[in-house]
């Protein structure tokens, strides 16, 4: 292709469809329809790109707010067994003082 840059003023007309077609011929000279069907394909992949990036920021929120509402409801789980460990200790030590008032009134 040198050869043919350096002495291309001298071939004429005959001589630049040749370099057409060779320029063609090897890729080196694309159509409109190959320009636009490139440009298509690279925009469909940029669409695709975009369309996936905003799925995944949009499931990664759905499961962010899964895992805080997890949270909340292990934290309000936790509180209530608290309570209910504390309810459970208070009616056993109600229990054992009514036993021992039974069982000092039966020894009286």
């Amino acid at each position: 292709m040198e050869w043919i840059a350096a002495h291309g003023d001298q071939l004429g007309v005959v001589g630049l469809c040749i370099l057409f077609v060779i320029a063609l011929a090897t890729g080196r000279l694309y159509t409109k329809s190959q320009v636009d069907r490139a440009q298509k394909s690279a925009d469909d992949a940029v669409e695709r790109a975009e369309h996936d990036r905003d799925e995944w920021r949009t499931e990664s929120r759905i499961k962010d707010q899964q895992l805080m509402e997890k949270d909340d409801q292990l934290r309000h789980l936790a509180e209530v067994g608290e309570l209910q460990k504390s309810l459970v200790t208070e009616v056993r030590a109600i229990a054992h003082e009514r036993r021992r008032q039974d069982a000092n009134e039966v020894t009286s």
